[in-house]
C-alpha cells in the first residue's frame, strides 16, 4: 500500500507539472480559449487533462499489476486504452454500442476527457458551422445542437473531474489487489 501511495504522489506532481506545461502552450496555440470565460475555461482544460493523465497512469498500473511482464504488460495497455478508445464516443456514439459492451463506454477514462472537453469548448458557442445558403438546412448549427448530435447535451462538464479521480481510485484499488494477488503467488512457490 505504501508504494501505491508513494507512486501516486510522485506521479500527481509530475503529470501536474508537463500537463501545465502543456496547457500554456497548446490552450492558445491552438485557439481553444472561448470568449465567455477563458480564465475558468483554462483553469478546467487544465485540470481535465490533468486528471486525464492521473487515471490513465492508474489504468496502466492495474494491467502491470496483473501481467506476467513489462513486454506483455506494454502490449495490453495498447489494446486495451485502443477498445477503450473506440467506445468512449470518438468512432462510435453511446446508443451505437451494443448492450453487452456498454460497460466499457463508462470505464474509459477517454469518454469523460472527451466529454468535459467538448462541454468546455462548444457549449457556449452560438454558431458553429455556416455556408452561403444561410437558414438552409445543415448550415448553422449551434455548439449545444452539437453536442446534442454526439449524445453529450445533458453533460456538465464539471462532472467529469470527479468522474476520472473516481476512475483513478477505482483503478489504483485494483493495483493494490493485483500486488496483494501476486505477492501471495510468489510465496506459494
Amino acid at each position: 500500500i505504501s508504494y501505491a501511495i508513494a507512486n501516486f504522489i510522485s506521479v500527481v506532481l509530475i503529470l501536474g507539472v508537463q500537463m501545465l506545461a502543456h496547457a500554456l502552450v497548446v490552450w492558445w496555440w491552438v485557439g481553444l480559449a472561448p470568449d465567455y470565460d477563458p480564465v475558468e475555461a483554462f483553469i478546467y482544460y487544465f485540470l481535465l487533462h490533468w486528471c486525464g493523465l492521473i487515471s490513465a497512469n492508474a489504468q496502466a498500473m492495474v494491467i502491470s499489476a496483473f501481467a506476467p511482464n513489462p513486454i506483455v504488460a506494454a502490449g495490453m495497455v495498447s489494446g486495451i486504452q485502443a477498445n477503450m478508445f473506440m467506445a468512449a464516443g470518438f468512432y462510435i456514439l453511446r446508443g451505437d454500442i451494443p448492450k453487452y459492451w456498454l460497460w466499457l463506454h463508462y470505464i474509459s477514462n477517454f469518454k469523460y476527457g472527451l466529454e468535459g472537453l467538448s462541454a468546455n469548448y462548444f457549449k457556449s458557442m452560438n454558431t458553429m458551422y455556416s455556408c452561403e445558403d444561410v437558414g438552409g438546412p445543415g448550415c448553422a448549427l449551434t455548439g449545444r445542437e452539437y453536442l446534442d448530435s454526439v449524445e453529450s447535451g445533458e453533460w456538465n462538464k464539471w462532472w467529469s473531474l470527479p468522474a476520472l479521480l473516481g476512475l483513478s481510485v477505482g483503478y489504483r484499488v485494483l493495483f493494490i489487489i493485483g500486488l496483494f494477488l501476486a505477492r501471495r503467488k510468489a510465496f506459494r512457490k
